[in-house]
């Protein structure tokens, strides 16, 4: 209710079991002055880069001079800004796999490293390009390169001001693919008023805040893309995750879904969808978990991944549908694209189990970090052979009805892809990041396609450990690091420059010291990676015109209760057992 606290305390998290908490109230925040900062222009040159421990790299660098920081060391461990900036950046793509730092205190103690970063890292590049809502440059305006005319919008694209920055990443055995790629993401988001919670005074920070007609907005432009046909887009629910906006999407004829969880499973099966894969080679209790769920909504057809006759075996009798997972070159799953002959021996042996062979999923990821052309052509490539392996089956007596291809990286590619649309099967597309887009996205998809961020962190500045460091309640605990460092960029803020943070800290460098926000302010974080952030939150803040509408729960949050059945049952608490003894 407006003007009124909640009185309910705020229970710490246990296990997730299968049901759902009730939803809770929230009043309504103050209004804060719009952030504006002058904008100094990019300056670019090119440079060779460290060898030695930093490997060998050639990149294009912001102009030293701009943060007065000495130019003749480029393999400086602190690229951010002189002694204390960040000390790590991201790997090569999204989703797969921890590549950034964190734990660390934000440039000044000791250097810290995940366990699964397997070569050094060096930011060679900096900001090459900027972009508008009348001015969008092509891929090649962002390194140097003759601009082309700026295409037309369609549909509703928000205002925005936007840089992009690409990093080139020193790196070794992290990615194995052929083609080394560039990560890159947007340096910086002008402040939209769409955005602004009006009262934040009885908001605990770090918060989740989503924005149900952004979300719907870009659920619009998704489907404009499609040519109107919802039943083209298999969206991937790890980015929703909210029980709210996997019901918008089944509101706009969105049926068909796939996930990575058994709890996400649960969740798109509860919230009204008709057709779910679990993109996950699931194995023993998970297996039998899917069993339970496939068996609980037999009005949903529910399908899994295969990439072995074993696995096969394991869904003998199951009511499930079978894909063939095939490995793009992600390395991750699958059967190798290349081998055609065992692809053909797990369809027939699908066949032979008495399931049903659904298709075939191709996850081809690994090019997000790719340059536009060069993504395109290469994710081409990749479905020549795609279709080749299609001609393969169909030619050893087999068919294959359904193809899905395409996260929100290679959607583009996907969709101009004509073997696709002539192929006899049929083709869906699977990007889930879209549904609330961040940094990363919005810097790898087209301008004209009219995306916008619909989900933010609400944060709170905390300290001001040095002059020209500020520091807010938003660590890796909040605003996911997978992705890498920076992990977010402040909205209406290019002034302030998110460094390495650690569980519960995210140290930002300003450039304008004396400017600086003042402890207490509330800043608005746009993810580097929205879909993992989203998970790190219970609930989130539901947003209409500036008002609290509603709290809602982050439904596929996390994961199941770990125990099937009656194991769970007789497993108490320890804590319980204690006091009732």
């Amino acid at each position: 209710m407006p003007g009124k606290k909640s009185q309910k305390p705020h229970e710490p998290r246990g296990q997730r079991s299968h049901g759902y908490r009730p939803l809770q109230n929230r009043t309504h925040p103050t209004k804060e002055k719009s952030p504006k900062r002058p904008k100094a222009p990019a300056q670019v040159n090119v440079r060779t880069s460290c060898l030695g421990k930093c490997g060998a790299q050639f990149g294009i660098t912001e102009s030293a001079h701009e943060h007065d920081e000495p130019a003749e060391d480029p393999c400086r461990k602190n690229e951010f800004g002189g002694t204390d900036g960040a000390r790590h950046v991201a790997g090569d793509k999204k989703n797969a796999g921890a590549d950034g730092v964190t734990n660390n205190d934000g440039g000044r103690g000791p250097e810290t490293q995940a366990a699964n970063q397997v070569g050094p890292l060096c930011i060679v590049s900096q900001i090459v390009g900027h972009r508008t809502r009348n001015s969008e440059p092509t891929r090649g305006e962002r390194v140097g390169q003759p601009t082309s005319s700026p295409l037309p919008h369609r549909g509703p694209v928000p205002k925005r001001n936007l840089k992009l920055r690409w990093f080139c990443v020193a790196f070794t055995g992290y990615h194995r693919s052929a083609m080394a790629p560039q990560n890159f993401m947007l340096s910086e988001f002008s402040w939209d008023e769409r955005y602004r919670v009006t009262d934040v005074d009885d908001v605990l920070t770090p918060a989740l805040v989503v924005y149900p007609e952004i979300i719907a907005s870009n659920i619009t432009q998704t489907l404009r893309l499609l040519d109107g046909n919802a039943d083209r887009w298999r969206a991937h629910i790890k980015t929703a995750k909210l029980d709210y906006t996997v019901g918008m999407l089944v509101g706009r004829g969105v049926r068909t879904f796939k996930c990575a969880t058994t709890l996400e499973l649960l969740v798109a099966c509860r919230s009204g969808a008709a057709d779910v894969l679990l993109a996950y080679p699931v194995v023993g209790a998970n297996a039998r978990r899917v069993r339970e769920i496939a068996e609980q909504f037999s009005q949903v057809r529910i399908s899994v991944l295969v990439e072995n006759e074993e696995q096969v075996q394991q869904w003998r009798a199951a009511r499930v549908g079978i894909f063939l997972d095939i490995n793009p070159g992600m390395d991750r799953t699958g059967v190798e694209q290349s081998d055609k002959g065992r692809a053909v021996r797990i369809v027939r042996a699908v066949r032979e189990a008495g399931l049903e062979f659904r298709g075939l999923h191709y996850y081809d990821g690994q090019y997000g970090g790719l340059e536009e052309r060069q993504r395109t052509a290469a994710a081409h490539g990749g479905y020549d052979r795609l279709l080749e392996l299609v001609s393969e089956i169909r030619g050893s007596g087999g068919s294959v009805p359904e193809v899905i291809t395409a996260g929100t990286p290679t959607f583009p590619c996907s969709l101009n892809y004509e073997g696709f649309r002539q192929g006899g099967f049929t083709h869906r597309v699977s990007p889930g990041t879209i549904v609330y887009c961040d940094a990363t996205s919005l810097a790898q998809l087209p301008g004209e396609y009219g995306y916008a961020p619909a989900a933010l962190v609400l944060s709170r500045v905390v300290s001001h450990p040095h002059d020209d460091i500020v520091t807010c309640d938003a660590g890796h605990k909040a605003v996911s690091a997978d992705a890498g460092v920076p992990t977010c960029v402040v909205v209406g803020h290019p002034g302030l420059m998110p460094l390495s943070p650690s569980e519960e800290h995210l140290p930002l460098r300003s450039s304008h010291a004396p400017g600086r926000p003042p402890i207490g302010e509330v800043l608005y974080l746009l993810p580097r990676h929205v879909c993992p952030t989203v998970n790190n939150f219970d609930s989130a803040l539901l947003v209409r015109n500036g008002q609290i509408a509603s709290v809602e729960p982050v439904s596929a949050r996390g994961r199941e209760a770990p125990l099937l059945g009656s194991a769970a049952g007789s497993c108490a608490p320890l804590a319980s057992v204690i006091h009732t003894s």
